[in-house]
Formats: structure tokens, C-alpha cells, sequence
């Protein structure tokens, strides 16, 4: 998983010929997952279905504002669009054997709307309790294909497919329905207009971005623009870019060899000890700490 903090316009890759994405959540015992409150997935939107399957109950994501927490056996399903992310542990693991804890399957707009032509006035539910056993298996089934260094044999792309479709067979039968259209046409405007200024944020965290030529651009208010932001992202628009530019730094800490000076002003900060205490803020580390500690 990506255990950056910003909020990101996610283009999604597809692997061999299948229209899936699948990353799996495997416990091996490291601190990853038993930090209770740490964030470790960051908002993002793609236009993209997710199937999120979590066999232990100790995980709570946050869906265009609202908070879910999943159930043992149970899926969350994220619909086309919606932000989605900052996602925590909410208790710790005292169970230290090696497990899967779950699967995420991100599967093409373009797969859905080929087998549902009304795709657009459709959605699913957030959460689905499959009324038999035959989801979890397919989900556990398809687990083993999301590791990094999982490879398909001679045909086997053939195999996930059906699996997929299987998938998705029950996902509908069981839990689509019609998209409940409820937000006023203002709501849906600022809505899309939010997702635009995170794409534009995720793009030009390096340069200056202060918040009344940012809202200008967007033909707001400075006013008016924090409040939008803050309702439909659930964060406010400093601590969004500050986020997005941390998320920056620690990749930087992680790929590169770089000074701490360089890195800070690589993603916008006006000078170091701006990226050191915001890091300390967020993190809870300094960044020479943070990469110290990686290197163990």
C-alpha cells in the first residue's frame, strides 16, 4: 500500500490484460498496522470501482466524508469518484502470526460500463454482506495475485478473469442499485470542482500556492473556497497541501539519498524547518528519524 498523505487523482494500472488492479494487505508482524489512529492510505479519487474484502475487523476509511469501519467477512465498496482514504487501524494487532488481513481489487470504469450500459445511473451500496461463502473465496482466491512480486503463468490471466466476473456477478445481483440522485446540481459542481483543485494541488505542490489566487483560478471567494473544500474533503485546504508535500518528502526520504535541505525545498516549503515541524506534526518523527528508521 501507499502510506502517503496526500490526496491524489489516482490513475490505475492494469496488469496483463485484466481489467483489475489487486493489492493485498498481508500482516508480517512489522508495526505497519498496529499503530491504532495512524493514517497509512491517503485520500484519493480515481474513476475506478474498489472492492475492499477485510477478513479482520480492524480497519475504518473515510467515503466522501463519512466514516465506515469494516466488519470481519465483510466488503466496502467504493463507488466511480468518490474520495476516498485516510484510512487507520482502529485497534491493534496482539496476534503477531504472519496473515492476510485483506484485499483491494480497483476494477476500469470502462469494465463496468461495457456490462451495464446505464452504468452512470447506478451505484452499490457501501457496504455488502454476501448473502453465501462464494465472495470471500473468490476474494481470498484472488489475494495471492496482489503481492509485488506476483506473476501470471501461461494462461492464467484466463483464470483471474473468470474470477473477476464471478465477482462482480454477485456484486450486482446482491448489491447494485439506482444511484440515489439527492445532490443539487450546485452540490454536484463543487464536488467536481474540489477533485479538480486536488488534481491541480497534486500537480503543483512544488511552486508558491496561496489560497486566494488558488480560489480566483476557481472562480471563488477565498471564503467560500475554504468552505467547500473543508465540506467535501473533509480537511481543510492547508493542512490538504501540507499533507500532499509531506507525502512528496517521504518518498523522496525513501528513494533517495538527498539532504533534508534539498527535499524541503524540492516540495514547497519555504525553507527546512518548515518541513521539519510540519513532519513532526504529522508523522510524528523528524525526517532524518523517518529514514533512519526505514533503513532498519
Amino acid at each position: 500500500m501507499n502510506k502517503s498523505e496526500s490526496i491524489i487523482n489516482e490513475i490505475v494500472e492494469y496488469n496483463e490484460g485484466i481489467p483489475c488492479h489487486i493489492l493485498t494487505s498481508y500482516y508480517d508482524g512489522s508495526p505497519f498496522y498496529t499503530q491504532p489512529g495512524k493514517t497509512f492510505v491517503p485520500l484519493h479519487w480515481h474513476k475506478d470501482v474498489e472492492i475492499n474484502f477485510s477478513i479482520e475487523a480492524n480497519i475504518a476509511t473515510q467515503i466522501n466524508g463519512c466514516e465506515y469501519e469494516g466488519e470481519d467477512d465483510s466488503f466496502i465498496i467504493i463507488n466511480s469518484g468518490y474520495i476516498h482514504g485516510n484510512t487507520y487501524a482502529t485497534k491493534e494487532l496482539t496476534d503477531k502470526t504472519p496473515r492476510l488481513l485483506g484485499i483491494c481489487l480497483r476494477i476500469s470504469d470502462s469494465f463496468f460500463r461495457k456490462i451495464l450500459p446505464n452504468f452512470d445511473c447506478l451505484e452499490f451500496n457501501t457496504i455488502w454482506k454476501p448473502y453465501t461463502g462464494r465472495p470471500k473465496e473468490i476474494a481470498i482466491e484472488l489475494s495471492k495475485y496482489g503481492y509485488p512480486d506476483s506473476h501470471l503463468g501461461k494462461y492464467e490471466n484466463l483464470l483471474v478473469d473468470s474470477l473477476i466476473y464471478e465477482l462482480v456477478y454477485y456484486l450486482c445481483k446482491e448489491n447494485l442499485m439506482v444511484k440515489d440522485d439527492s445532490l443539487s446540481d450546485s452540490d454536484k459542481r463543487n464536488l467536481d470542482c474540489v477533485r479538480e483543485i486536488m488534481t491541480y494541488i497534486e500537480n503543483n505542490y512544488k511552486n508558491p500556492i496561496d489560497e486566494v489566487s488558488l480560489a480566483n483560478k476557481f472562480g471563488y471567494t477565498p471564503t467560500y473556497f475554504s468552505k467547500i473544500f473543508k465540506k467535501y474533503a473533509n480537511i481543510t485546504y492547508k493542512e490538504f497541501l501540507t499533507k500532499t508535500r509531506i507525502a512528496a518528502a517521504k518518498q523522496q526520504l525513501i528513494e533517495s539519498t538527498r539532504d533534508v535541505t534539498s527535499i524541503a525545498m524540492d516540495c514547497g516549503f519555504s525553507d527546512v524547518r518548515g518541513l521539519i515541524n510540519s513532519f513532526k506534526r504529522i508523522e510524528g518523527t523528524t525526517p532524518n528519524a523517518y529514514r533512519k528508521n526505514l533503513t532498519k
